[in-house]
């Protein structure tokens, strides 16, 4: 498979595994299965079990590096990731679970 073909294929695919997965938190389908206790359960081992053959297709695709930080750069790079999970674990105080059942 040529370079090109196999990132059109990883690009549909993310594609595709965007569009079910905002099909699947769509008002719509959550209200046909407000019944289902374990819907969430149900989205989340769907969301999973699509990302496999993504990642499948990743590893099959190693293409040249595009941007490698180095020095300096590689710090403020790594300070920035360092500062978005810290975010991200912040943002869980604000979390509801019960909001989602």
């Amino acid at each position: 498979m040529s370079d090109t073909t196999l990132l059109i294929t990883v690009a549909c695919a993310w594609i595709a595994y965007f569009a079910l997965h905002s099909l699947l938190a769509s008002n719509t389908i959550k209200g046909r299965f407000a019944g289902l206790r374990c819907y969430r359960l149900i989205y989340n081992t769907i969301a999973i079990v699509t990302l496999l053959p993504i990642a499948a297709l990743h590893t099959l695709y190693q293409g040249a590096i595009v941007i490698q930080w180095q020095g300096p750069w590689a710090w403020l790079a790594y300070f920035m990731s360092l500062s978005a999970i810290a975010c991200f674990l912040w943002t869980l105080r604000y979390y509801d679970p019960g909001e989602f059942s």
